[in-house]
């Protein structure tokens, strides 16, 4: 839970950071990046459910990775839904890549306090 609770307020805040340093993540308004950071941390945080978990058992790097494909492609369709937002393909992957680098945090901390079920039985 307190995995959540950290994505569900730096989510929104990256987000924000990724519309202020990237020319190609361009939303209408501050509530799309504010909803938009909400959806994301949720998928993630599911997402690192099945990364982490039992049946896959991914490393922190690999898991940043896959997120990184993940929240790109979701912030990619984000112009599809929201047509005051302008996102590039470029954008979104640059935007990715800067969830993966804290996401990498994440992980680390998350198998380094053995809050991995799957970590604990060594």
């Amino acid at each position: 839970m307190e995995t959540l609770i950290l994505k569900l307020l730096t989510f929104p805040f990256i987000l924000f950071i990724a519309h202020l340093l990237f020319r190609g993540v361009e939303f209408g308004s501050f509530p799309q990046i504010g909803i938009w950071g909400i959806i994301l941390a949720i998928a993630s945080y599911y997402a690192d459910f099945y990364l982490l978990g039992e049946r896959v058992r991914a490393s922190a790097f690999s898991a940043a990775l896959a997120d990184a494909i993940i929240v790109a492609v979701l912030i990619w369709i984000v112009q599809l839904i929201f047509f005051s937002a302008s996102i590039t393909l470029l954008g979104a992957v640059y935007a990715g890549i800067l969830f993966a680098g804290v996401e990498f945090f994440i992980h680390s901390w998350l198998i380094k306090n053995k809050m991995i079920r799957w970590r604990n039985r060594s």
